[in-house]
């Protein structure tokens, strides 16, 4: 009841707003500054509804519009955009966490239609029987992704990205080597074994609270291309390319569309700025691509790949 009037409201809603979104998107494209969206999924899957799960037919919907409206292009083609400019509204699609029900059906139909998205995975997880903590708070046990997966996937429109070791809220820590350990060296590990370094990284939950203002430097020092927040924001031309913020993908199509089409409120909320914070001149930030190539080399050695190492 409560979904239904919601979304009779917002159509509502968008109608009487129809003319401005119009106007703006017009003289957006005029001058090359359509924003570039970036989307967020978890879990599409039937069974066990959360708030971070989305239905076979609501993601499939999701698309069809998505395909009609926007340039669905790579996070590398994002930034260029962020940076550049451009004349078609952009979408960029993203997963996190790495749930091994997306390849019952989801990221196989993306790959089979050539729709590019980056992959964040929390590494701990992987090819173990650990659910996720958000998960298990609900009394739910979700089977995380296989490596065997992961690597199903590799050669085609899907790129993985970094989502820490295990799930933890970055703005929580305290320790500057806790912060290099769930960022850098969880990455270098789990792209070793990929033979694809993991050169972009997304926050878990994802909101002002749980960005770590440390973590963003060590990103940048380690190499990463991109760092990617959670708390709904479009990114607009001349913006930072390297911070991507990020939109839930609300089950309910139409809240999705009043988001991505220029809800005229956006303007009236204060857009957030990470706080400047250098890290320690006496803190050594491993290099990630060299750290991953140190690793990769390794793996000829030892019978288990350091995923399944920090996972046990």
């Amino acid at each position: 009841m409560h979904n239904r009037l919601s979304s009779r409201l917002l159509h509502v809603y968008r109608a009487c707003t129809a003319p401005l979104r119009m106007a703006r998107e017009l003289a957006q494209r005029m001058t090359d500054s359509c924003p570039v969206s970036i989307l967020y999924y978890h879990r599409i899957a039937q069974v066990h509804p959360t708030p971070w799960t989305i239905d076979r037919q609501s993601f499939e919907a999701h698309i069809a519009w998505l395909r009609e409206h926007f340039d669905l292009v790579d996070l590398p083609e994002a930034q260029r955009r962020i940076t550049e400019g451009c004349r078609r509204p952009t979408v960029h699609l993203t997963f996190d966490d790495g749930y091994e029900e997306n390849d019952q059906w989801a990221i196989p139909w993306l790959l089979h239609h050539e729709i590019p998205v980056t992959y964040y995975v929390s590494t701990s997880f992987v090819s173990t029987d650990h659910s996720f903590p958000h998960d298990q708070a609900l009394g739910l046990h979700l089977p995380a992704n296989r490596l065997e997966t992961l690597k199903r996937w590799q050669g085609g429109s899907v790129k993985f990205g970094a989502h820490t070791r295990t799930h933890c809220d970055l703005g929580k820590c305290t320790r500057i080597e806790q912060l290099i350990d769930e960022i850098v060296t969880s990455a270098a590990e789990l792209g070793a074994v990929l033979n694809e370094p993991l050169v972009d990284f997304a926050f878990p939950f994802g909101q002002p609270a749980n960005l770590h203002p440390m973590a963003f430097e060590i990103c940048r020092q380690a190499g990463f291309r991109s760092v990617s927040s959670a708390y709904g924001e479009r990114n607009y031309r001349g913006g930072d390319a390297f911070h991507l913020r990020r939109f839930h993908a609300d089950p309910l199509l139409v809240r999705m569309q009043n988001w991505l089409t220029g809800d005229p409120r956006e303007f009236l909320r204060p857009r957030y700025r990470v706080p400047e914070f250098s890290v320690p001149a006496d803190t050594v930030v491993p290099n990630l691509l060299a750290e991953t190539e140190r690793l990769r080399v390794s793996l000829s050695d030892k019978p288990s790949s350091p995923v399944a190492r920090a996972s046990a």
